[in-house]
């Protein structure tokens, strides 16, 4: 189940970028503006010309830090396009947050192409949840918890244990 209402779907939205020639570093996405968020539905790395290098997808912050998305992986790539994403999965982006593509060499004259699809999402302030609502899950998960623990019963009021120790109640300590 995505994390995200169905209806926003309709906001679907898509960049492509290309690096300069020569270049091992190219943005896969822009920068998310403040207040909203970008689901990355996919992303697509494919260098211009066949090449087989080492490829890496990490994402920056807001604050300037580097966050890994997938491990360094060796791949013959064009026609085959490299992804950070697997077995559909979504990755959010948060405001000011941008992802990266960065290979490890290259081959003279080649530039790197990134394509990338995201639904953009306003950031809540806050999940407003009706009392109602919030006194009926405690009592749902109330009840859940006593079936779990067996009820006002102890451990001895299981059937097999009385059977097994002959006793109808725990053992003194």
């Amino acid at each position: 189940m995505p994390q995200y209402p169905l209806d926003e779907t309709r906001l679907v939205q898509e960049r492509s970028f290309t690096s300069a020639a020569n270049s091992d570093l190219v943005q896969a996405t822009g920068t998310v503006p403040d207040g909203k968020l970008w689901v990355i539905t996919s992303i697509g790395y494919k260098p211009s010309v066949a090449e087989t290098q080492t490829v890496s997808f990490f994402k920056i912050t807001k604050s300037g830090a580097y966050f890994s998305m997938i491990n360094p992986l060796a791949m013959a790539l064009n026609p085959q396009y490299a992804t950070c994403i697997e077995d559909g999965l979504d990755v959010i982006l948060m405001p000011g947050e941008t992802i990266y593509c960065q290979r490890s060499a290259h081959t003279a004259g080649s530039t790197m192409i990134c394509n990338s699809q995201f639904i953009e999402i306003d950031q809540p302030l806050y999940d407003y949840v009706e009392p109602q609502a919030a006194a009926r899950v405690k009592r749902f998960a109330s009840s859940i918890a006593q079936r779990v623990s067996g009820g006002s019963g102890g451990a001895a009021s299981h059937p097999t244990m009385a059977s097994r120790t002959g006793r109808s109640r725990p053992l003194p300590k």
